[in-house]
């Protein structure tokens, strides 16, 4: 019923009723839109409406009426032709079987409305109404125009079991309920299409299609063993199941680990079958007792098969669980002791007996260990240093601290260092584990049978978050599993205290659970504005060690409280530089020695150290070098004040010789000539050189900063990039040995080691 032919008798109650009835319709229509649209047994056309513009009706009368539009509007300039036009229609409804109905591109929702089912109208218009609505269905039907479907559009008859309506048919009745009727096809088209885009969206919810998945591949840590083999299990998980079989190809290749040494390598094809998501990897492992360090080798997916790769490689670690015999070992550490750093990069290679002897400790800190270029742990980070390593160097040391250990002493190994990279930060760029890390620090212990370790953190380390976090959990794994280690951090300071960054270095340890036996500071390298030695503020660097110590003791205590801990004055450890520093207004004397150590027993605190016990001996006034004070107090003198402090072990110095000058096995050379290479432009010096009593010294020149070559009788010293060379006249690499070669660079020492080694002359 339209508007205009409400009675004003039906009132309210009329309207509400018809306003609820259509709307329950539309409800009704578009449900039944969506349930066709996404009903497997209900079959929806979704080609274009052949009753469009672009696909006239064929002509059925004396004239051609190219739209609905066109006849709806000639209803009122040409009556002559309503007769004719109403002739397509007729008051009875054409008849057609339902089952035998050729199916077309747009099936017909209904017959015409009869004639005498329609809403009453004015005789003068009811006929041209009629032709208007009949015209409006012949072109949006052909099976009402009686007009056959072209057969560029015509579809393959339905199953019959298969009820077939259009989105035409559905919107047409949906548009039906609320009175409109006759609208112009291209309306009705792109409703058409708009139901047939809502199926799809509907068909997509229900009927998803699976995402291809992704592979990734996570590796593991086994212990070696001392026999046989043993599986290193590689994890390879898909992101979310798959509906077909997804495939992928395995390789492992060497890191440190060898092939055929350490692990059998292995190739292979990983398959998951559908529904399945995590598949493993075995790789055996090969077990021995060689004391090693701990390795690495990974396995890389490739050519994967119905998924992509999001991590292509993971890395499995061999730990390492051998331990060298180290013969004695009874020294006992106590609360508080006296610990000296000793520089082991040092060459010749320092006699730790000999040391205890002349300068009466039985404790020393043994410095650096660090990251080598195979990234694993050796001293002064020299490859050739690492602890299995058979060079000669690499022997004696090894060889010295189990005689020191063998006589009664003990030591405590030192990481990192001012100079280097230390094994956290290089396994934290990486992205090596908490758990490889702690592995190698275990090896260290396992190797040497220590039980105190020292962590040297400052220049750029001390400002690393990365590698502090990572040797934090480190060292609470290695801790855990290892429960007697006592781990010491050494920081720099000043008398004010440790910096920001020491603190965050405090802060992070204790976060994550390691106990640490105390915290050394390093009282040197302050900076005159920091620590002036002139002025009327001046002071000694004696008493700015010992504010440095009641600063950092100030704020570790609160720092520690705020973990739910006690801090003491045996959690302090303070480490001079002996004499004149590279800072030359800092010289430490031997009175400064005296108050701190008169300090040191007065509060009890855990640990007195020095830079270094090598240091302890006078030298060329005013002058820093590796061997020397710079001062003028015999030799000793600062080892004097400080070794009676804390627990003392009695030595048996009888016990072995612990290495041997010149670095374990060279002749000592003295009485000659020593020459200093140095990098003055266009020197080019022939020597008359005496393999038997002269040295040359390089003092701090680098090992990249010079060559070395043999002409037919003759070795050629050449600075880089300095037009000089130095020309030992006569001399051939096998006449040299070590003891010839004097240097404070580590690298230097273990390049000269390399050529004379290579001519067998050590």
């Amino acid at each position: 019923m339209n508007v205009a032919d409400r009675s004003p008798r039906s009132g309210g109650a009329m309207i509400s009723t018809a306003f609820g009835f259509r709307a329950g319709s539309a409800v009704f229509a578009v449900g039944l839109g969506l349930a066709v649209a996404a009903s497997p047994g209900i079959a929806v056309a979704d080609t274009p409406d052949t009753g469009s513009a672009s696909q006239p009706s064929a002509p059925s009368g004396p004239r051609s009426v190219g739209t609905s539009r066109r006849a709806a509007h000639e209803l009122s300039t040409a009556r002559s032709d309503v007769t004719t036009k109403s002739a397509r229609t007729t008051s009875t409804p054409r008849s057609r079987p339902a089952a035998s109905r050729p199916s077309v591109a747009r099936q017909a929702f209904d017959d015409p409305v009869p004639a005498d089912s329609r809403e009453q109208t004015s005789p003068s218009t009811a006929s041209a109404t009629n032709s208007a609505v009949a015209e409006q269905f012949s072109m949006a039907d052909p099976v009402v125009a009686a007009v056959a479907a072209p057969r560029a559009v015509a579809a393959p008859a339905r199953p019959a079991a298969a009820a077939s309506l259009t989105p035409t048919d559905i919107v047409t009745s949906l548009l039906s309920l609320f009175g409109i009727k006759g609208l112009p096809p291209s309306p009705v088209q792109l409703l058409t299409g708009m139901l047939a885009l809502i199926r799809r969206e509907i068909e997509a919810v229900l009927h998803p299609q699976a995402a291809v998945p992704s592979v990734s591949i996570t590796g593991g840590t086994v212990l070696e063993g001392n026999s046989g083999t043993t599986p290193l299990a590689f994890t390879v998980t898909l992101s979310h199941a798959s509906t077909t079989t997804v495939t992928v190809s395995y390789t492992t290749a060497d890191g440190t680990a060898t092939a055929g040494q350490d692990y059998t390598a292995s190739a292979g094809k990983v398959t998951f079958a559908p529904g399945v998501v995590s598949q493993v990897i075995d790789v055996s492992v090969l077990g021995d007792t060689t004391v090693e360090p701990t390795e690495t080798f990974t396995v890389t997916l490739s050519n994967p098969s119905g998924a992509t790769i999001a991590t292509a490689s993971a890395v499995g670690t061999i730990t390492n669980d051998d331990t060298a015999t180290t013969p004695g070992g009874t020294a006992q550490w106590g609360k508080a002791y006296f610990s000296p750093y000793v520089d082991m990069g040092s060459y010749p290679v320092p006699n730790l007996l000999q040391l205890a002897k002349a300068y009466g400790t039985s404790f020393m800190t043994l410095g650096f260990m660090q990251a080598d270029a195979n990234g694993n742990l050796a001293w002064a980070g020299l490859a050739a240093l690492e602890p299995n390593s058979t060079n000669e160097q690499a022997v004696a040391i090894n060889a010295s601290i189990a005689t020191f250990k063998a006589a009664g002493g003990d030591v405590m190994i030192s990481f990192g260092g001012q100079a280097g990279t230390s094994i956290a930060q290089a396994y934290a760029s990486e992205g090596r584990s908490a758990q490889d890390l702690a592995n190698a620090y275990a090896a260290v212990v396992n190797t040497y049978g220590v039980t105190h370790l020292d962590f040297d953190i400052e220049g750029a380390a001390v400002a690393d978050p990365a590698s502090i976090a990572l040797n934090s959990q480190a060292l609470a794994l290695l801790q855990k599993a290892n429960p007697d280690v006592q781990i010491w951090y050494t920081l720099p300071v000043l008398p004010t205290g440790l910096t920001a960054d020491g603190l965050n270095v405090v802060d992070s340890a204790l976060s994550a659970g390691v106990k640490l036996a105390g915290v050394n500071v390093m009282a040197m390298d302050y900076g005159e504005s920091a620590a002036p030695t002139s002025g009327p503020n001046a002071q000694t660097m004696g008493a700015y060690a010992i504010e440095s110590a009641e600063s950092t003791y100030s704020q570790l205590t609160t720092l520690y409280a705020k973990h739910g801990q006690n801090f003491a004055w045996s959690n302090i450890g303070v480490t001079p530089m002996l004499g004149v520093n590279d800072i030359s207004t800092e010289v430490f004397t031997v009175a400064d020695a005296q108050a701190l150590e008169n300090f040191a027993v007065t509060n009890g605190i855990g640990m007195l150290s020095m830079w270094q016990v090598l240091r302890d001996t006078p030298g060329t006034l005013g002058q820093s070098t590796i061997s020397a004070s710079g001062l003028s107090d015999p030799a000793g003198s600062f080892s004097n004040v400080f070794n009676h402090y804390g627990t003392t072990n009695v030595l048996n110095y009888d016990a072995g010789s612990g290495g041997s000058s010149g670095g374990g096995g060279s002749t000592p050379v003295t009485g000659g000539t020593s020459t200093t290479i140095t990098w003055a432009w266009g020197a080019n010096q022939v020597l008359d050189f005496n393999p038997a009593k002269d040295t040359l010294n390089f003092v701090w020149m680098q090992a990249d900063q010079f060559d070395v070559t043999q002409t037919s009788d003759s070795v050629v010293i050449t600075i880089v990039g300095n037009n000089s060379s130095y020309t030992l006249q006569g001399v051939t690499l096998s006449q040299l040995q070590m003891g010839n070669i004097i240097a404070n660079d580590a690298g230097t020492l273990a390049k000269w080691q390399s050529l004379l080694s290579s001519t067998k002359a050590v």
